[in-house]
Order: structure tokens, then C-alpha cells, then sequence
């Protein structure tokens, strides 16, 4: 990915290795400084990762930049035409890229961070995040509508199968969390049931709670490969106490 961008005199570079990121996944940009003028300052610039909240930045709010990481130019003699390097080292519970957050660089003075070079990155799940989802709509076919950021966690929404036994189920709320040496579910199932009272047949709301975490050699068999049988034990079991507790 590159973005080439003018800012107060200064031609500014961006090479970004890649495409796309994975929570995790280091950043890596190469990129190079051109002055088009005489006697220019770099005092308070720098090339910056960021939180962009998209919303504010369309009303150009200030406060719509949460700073991350920073490689600061503010010692650069800009006399000449300067290349740099740097890379931005991400955690596994960095935000996605879900249309209202995004991880972006900024490139330019502190002063006015609207004047500077905005190149939005695309931050997709860890990729064990993405294979859990993935097993979970393939054996238990619930699918998956939307995954936001959720804090330092993801929130997933999911749509049940259409069958009898799940026929209660209106939908799912997935919170996955990054743990320490692994993953913890949170799932809470929207329940409609019919209850019968003095006035007739009524349809009451319910949520049927349920945690799982997957540490160690539960959620990895070897290396970075999935403990697929364990993972489906897991959701098996779970999706049973969902149709025995809705029917109660």
C-alpha cells in the first residue's frame, strides 16, 4: 500500500508492506521526506498510528484520533530528501477495522492533524478469532451478520438455523476476548418463549448465558493449528444446554 500526500511544503512517501493486517500483526512502512521549499521546521512532526473514530472524522472533530505508536521527525534536517523506516508492533486485541473504527497513519505536524496524510489501514480478526467463527457457522450454522469492536474485545452477532430444536433461539451475541494464552466466549442466546397466563399467550424474552474460554492446548493442538475436536466438543455441548434450557 502506498500514499503519497503534500503537506505545508513537504512531500511525504508511504510505502506500507501489505495490504491488509491481522490483529497482530506488525505494521511495516518504508517511505521518504522531500522538501519543495527552503528552511522547513519538522519540529512536532511525525508519521503516527492511530484509532480513527470515522465518525468524527467526517465532522473533522479533533478528538477523533486516539495516538497509539509514534515515530517523531522532529530531529530531521529536512535540507535534502530523507528516506525512513519504522515498524508498528500491534497486540491481538488491537481494533478491527469494523466501518466505524479503523487503525490509520498519520503523517504531518501535531499542530493540525487535518493537514496531515491519512492512510487508513485494513485490521481484519487474529486469525484463530476468524477459524472459531468459521467452525461455529459451518458445524453449528449460526451465521454471523455483523463483528465490531467491543473495547478490547470483538462482539459478533449471529443469526440461528432455522430448526425445531433451536426454534426459541432469536439470535446470538458472541463476545470474544483475548485471555492470556487463549480465547474466552461469552455467548448469550436471545430466547423467545411462549408463557401462558390469565391473560392469554404471551411472548417473553430471555437470555440464556453461557462462558467458554480455550487456553493452552485446548485452543492450539501444535503450533498455530486449532484444537478443532476439543473447540467442537465444546460448541456441541454448549448448543445442547441451549436447547434443553429454552424448552424449560
Amino acid at each position: 500500500m502506498r500514499g503519497t500526500f503534500f503537506v505545508s511544503g513537504v512531500e511525504i512517501v508511504l510505502d506500507v508492506l501489505g495490504e491488509t493486517w491481522q490483529q497482530g500483526q506488525d505494521i511495516s512502512v518504508t517511505g521518504e521526506l522531500k522538501p519543495h521549499g527552503e528552511n522547513i521546521d519538522l519540529t512536532g512532526w511525525s508519521l503516527k498510528l492511530v484509532l480513527a473514530d470515522l465518525r468524527k472524522v467526517k465532522k473533522r472533530d479533533p478528538k477523533a484520533f486516539k495516538l497509539l505508536q509514534e515515530l517523531s521527525w522532529s530531529d530531521l534536517k529536512l535540507d535534502s530528501a530523507k528516506e525512513f523506516e519504522h515498524q508498528f508492533i500491534q497486540s491481538i486485541d488491537t481494533s478491527i477495522s469494523d466501518g466505524t473504527y479503523t487503525l490509520a497513519l498519520l503523517a504531518g505536524p501535531d499542530t493540525d492533524l487535518y493537514s496531515n496524510g491519512l492512510l487508513n489501514l485494513t485490521i481484519t480478526p487474529w486469525k484463530p478469532i476468524e477459524l472459531i467463527l468459521e467452525l461455529f457457522e459451518n458445524f453449528q450454522r449460526f451465521k454471523v451478520k455483523s463483528l465490531k469492536n467491543k473495547a478490547t474485545k470483538l462482539e459478533a452477532k449471529l443469526t440461528p438455523p432455522a430448526t425445531r430444536e433451536l426454534g426459541a433461539v432469536e439470535g446470538l451475541d458472541l463476545l470474544i476476548e483475548p485471555i492470556e494464552n487463549g480465547l474466552g466466549l461469552n455467548f448469550t442466546f436471545n430466547i423467545k418463549k411462549l408463557s401462558y397466563g390469565t391473560a392469554g399467550v404471551e411472548a417473553k424474552k430471555h437470555k440464556i448465558v453461557l462462558k467458554k474460554e480455550f487456553i493452552g492446548k485446548d485452543l492450539f493442538s501444535f503450533g498455530d493449528a486449532l484444537n478443532q475436536d476439543t473447540i467442537l466438543k465444546a460448541f456441541e455441548e454448549i448448543i445442547e444446554q441451549v436447547k434443553t434450557r429454552s424448552l424449560m
